[in-house]
């Protein structure tokens, strides 16, 4: 690349770090804090898809959006940089068509949205400047629909997402009463947002799966959850105050949870 190549490069990104600020600089609606209420999937897919109705590896986990940049607590996660924003409007279903790559006709229907397929809605297609946006494609970008003070997100696997703002004067809310949090995994857990979703999480994850596995008569794999989850506690716990170290456990158990029932 030549010099003068290189600066014109430098140049046009400077210019849509630019706008991207003065875009997100005024109150754009999708600016703030974000969480995952609900998680859809193509009902009339053929193939195997990696996430299920309302994942719980994708349910609770956050967004950023900022003029500097997107982030996410999501799989993959998302170092978007200097996010550039074209609002347009949309109906739903036309949307859901154009992300998903699917019919119009019955679109929203298609991911059971149970929302009205015809109605109007804000789109923002979001380029990033420099990064990507979802599980490391480089110069990836999205697709935000605002639906009634949510978000309807596009995400990886042909999933989408709907998100409702997080309440920043809310207390973190564990699995268990923080009231009597008493070890240090407990306490760091009950102090930190993300970390007491990812708690969650992993004891809904766990419960569905246990349950599964009753209503299946498997006895084999029900003892197996419950001596999985027992050393995967043990293993947490070594993590003592380690905020890092509590995320990768919480977020690894839910991967190896998600699979407990492969090949059964």
């Amino acid at each position: 690349m030549t010099t003068h190549t290189k600066q014109i490069a430098a140049a046009t990104i400077t210019c849509l770090a630019l706008f991207s600020s003065a875009v997100l600089a005024g109150n754009s609606p999708v600016q703030g804090e974000w969480q995952v209420e609900k998680a859809f999937i193509n009902t009339e897919t053929e193939r195997t898809l990696n996430y299920q109705f309302n994942d719980d590896r994708l349910v609770g986990r956050f967004l950023s959006v900022t003029p500097q940049g997107i982030s996410t607590t999501l799989p993959g996660g998302a170092n978007c940089q200097s996010p550039v924003m074209k609002e347009t409007s949309s109906t739903l279903d036309a949307w859901v068509a154009a992300t998903q790559s699917i019919p119009e006709k019955d679109a929203a229907k298609t991911y059971e949205l149970e929302l009205d397929g015809s109605a109007k809605t804000q789109v923002e297609n979001i380029t990033c400047a420099s990064g990507h946006f979802a599980n490391g494609d480089a110069g990836g970008d999205a697709s935000l629909a605002l639906v009634n003070q949510r978000l309807l997100l596009n995400w990886t696997d042909g999933t989408i997402l709907l998100l409702t703002p997080v309440d920043k004067n809310s207390k973190p809310q564990a699995s268990f009463d923080c009231a009597k949090a008493a070890s240090a995994p407990e306490k760091a857990i009950c102090g930190d947002r993300e970390l007491a979703s990812l708690d969650n999480s992993v004891a809904r994850s766990y419960r569905s799966f246990r349950k599964e596995a009753v209503s299946l008569g498997n006895k084999d794999l029900e003892n197996k959850l419950q001596s999985q989850q027992k050393a995967w506690l043990s293993q947490r716990n070594s993590c003592n105050s380690d905020v890092q170290c509590l995320k990768k456990s919480m977020n690894d158990r839910l991967e190896t949870l998600a699979h407990s029932l492969d090949g059964v």
